[in-house]
């Protein structure tokens, strides 16, 4: 068996090693972000339906007191009042007159997941007396709740 000897090359291979080693380092660490983005957005989007379903949950409640009470009113949004718990998050609930036997009924709701809150709104237009219809539903996940008023001509043609 031969051996070559050769001097002045000891630790020529630590080199290429050291290179591999980085390398693997930085797609690792590439990956490792590409995966704390994604869990983020999981967890944004659970408050966002958390949120969703907690405000159709205000929206039943305040239907099953008008069916209890037709004449069941709150103050007028954005009036004070006080929040609903449920489950996770809350809501908020306003029931106001809108037209002749109509109400305008106004839900924001909150929910929680992961540390992270995130708030929802809808506002239907009901004809109000048995049994309870809806004339428009809107719902739209955001910090306010926005939406143009139903006019009696714009329920009509929604009917």
């Amino acid at each position: 068996m031969l051996m070559r000897v050769v001097r002045g090359e000891d630790g020529v291979t630590v080199l290429p090693v050291l290179v591999v080693v980085v390398i693997i380092s930085a797609i690792g660490f590439g990956l490792v972000g590409v995966m704390n983005t994604d869990i983020t957005h999981a967890t944004i989007q659970g408050a966002v339906s958390r949120s969703f379903f907690i405000t159709q949950a205000g929206v039943q409640e305040a239907v099953v007191r008008l069916k209890a009470n037709p004449l069941y009113r709150t103050v007028a949004y954005p009036g004070s009042v006080s929040p609903i718990a449920f489950g996770s998050g809350e809501f908020w609930m306003w029931v106001e007159d809108y037209a002749e036997d109509t109400v305008q009924i106004t839900i924001r709701g909150r929910g929680v997941s992961a540390g992270r809150a995130a708030s929802s709104g809808v506002r239907v237009i009901a004809l109000v007396g048995p049994p309870i219809t809806f004339t428009q539903a809107r719902v739209k996940p955001s910090e306010k709740v926005r939406g143009r008023r139903l006019t009696p001509q714009r329920a009509a043609a929604c009917r």
